[in-house]
């Protein structure tokens, strides 16, 4: 599967409430929101996460097919303590933050799903599904867990553009 945009993203984007930005008000502002990573399993053995369309929030992925949760410099995920990104509104080019997966169980782990956190799965929305142009994916961690460093492929850490 190549890299998607869930529809509920599409959604926030596009709602007449709001705007794509930096500044107070919007339905997604990179500036303010916090947003996490989830390391998923997508290839059996083990419970597989097989990405739909009609999947809106975290809560829509199954748990056991969530490996490991990030919350910005390699920590674990904790309410809502993700990190933050940027918008250029100019170019359209979200920039991320370079995350750690730390003691991430043995394994082979093929995607990550970045999600808007609000400290809870059922209103925490999918954004992207990243499978593509991410340095470390797939990921095999060894025998006694391992760390995973997702280092952004496209840019000086831009994960994605918006046009």
């Amino acid at each position: 599967m190549a890299n998607r945009v869930y529809n509920k993203f599409r959604q926030l984007l596009g709602a007449p409430t709001g705007t794509l930005g930096a500044t107070a008000g919007t339905n997604i502002n990179f500036a303010t929101d916090k947003f996490d990573l989830l390391l998923v399993n997508t290839v059996a053995p083990g419970t597989i996460y097989t990405q739909a369309d009609t999947h809106a929030f975290v809560s829509d992925v199954t748990a056991a097919a969530i490996i490991a949760r990030a919350s910005g410099a390699g920590n674990s995920h904790a309410g809502t303590a993700g990190f933050t990104a940027t918008y250029d509104p100019n170019t359209g080019e979200v920039t991320l933050p370079n995350v750690t997966f730390n003691n991430v169980p043995a394994g082979t782990y093929e995607a990550i799903i970045l999600c808007k956190t609000t400290g809870t799965d059922t209103t925490s929305p999918l954004l992207l599904y990243i499978d593509t142009d991410v340095t470390g994916l797939p990921y095999t961690a060894p025998a006694g867990n391992g760390n995973l460093q997702i280092i952004w492929n496209v840019g000086a850490g831009k994960a994605i553009k918006i046009a």
